[in-house]
């Protein structure tokens, strides 16, 4: 595991290992507003999670990225980025030196773990050199080479329908929720690691909610007519 996952890294420049085998497997990303209006250095944040989602419980994410295929877009749209030094870019652990209940809600990069998880700092992360703050207001544009992924075996959590958290994004409480795109590498079956280019997440507008809720009453009168 340690030498694809670091191989992985190494060519985020270029072409990663690629299988479309598996790929029934992924189901895409979503993102989910986790807190509204929580207080966390002194101010009101909304703190997002983005997941990706699988439907086999053997499938394990190794890695995300962005690469000259796919590069990374994520956008505060407007927001401001929560991030405190006691937070840095991967989820503090409880018993770690720099955790601070701060951090519990700052913006970090991540493989399956939030903050306050048990177990070492770092958490097996490895991220790729010269890894920018995650995340600053500015957002990360498209950035072709960029990753973060697993050095070793990491417990995904006990993900609710086979999501895996890929990060947190903190923001302040202005009504802003962020979008993006990214690239991710899984092992599906234990076996294939599978490349999946420019998955995008981003909350619907309500606007497009509407028209979804149009379109699944117009689904049923047309099953029921």
């Amino acid at each position: 595991m340690k030498v694809k996952t670091l191989s992985a890294l190494a060519g985020i420049g270029g072409a990663m290992i690629l299988s479309g085998s598996a790929n029934a497997a992924y189901t895409g990303l979503t993102i989910e507003l986790a807190q509204n209006g929580i207080i966390a250095g002194g101010a009101p944040r909304d703190v997002y999670r983005v997941y990706a989602n699988f439907n086999s419980p053997s499938d394990v994410l190794t890695a995300v990225y962005g690469n000259e295929a796919s590069p990374m877009n994520i956008s505060l749209n407007g927001a401001t980025a929560f991030n405190p030094p006691s937070g840095g870019n991967v989820p503090q652990n409880a018993s770690g030196v720099s955790y601070a209940p701060a951090s519990q809600w700052d913006s970090y990069a991540t493989i399956g773990l939030a903050a306050g998880y048990a177990g070492s700092s770092g958490a097996n992360l490895v991220l790729s050199p010269g890894f920018p703050t995650f995340i600053t207001s500015a957002g990360i544009v498209n950035n072709t080479n960029i990753a973060w992924a697993t050095a070793g075996p990491l417990a995904q959590g006990s993900p609710v329908g086979g999501r895996v958290l890929i990060m947190q994004i903190s923001v302040n409480d202005n009504g802003a929720s962020p979008s993006g795109s990214v690239g991710i590498n899984y092992l599906a079956g234990g076996t294939v690691v599978t490349q999946v280019n420019n998955q995008i997440f981003a909350i619907p507008a309500p606007g497009a909610l509407a028209l979804l809720g149009l379109a699944g009453l117009v689904g049923r009168r047309r099953r029921t007519a």
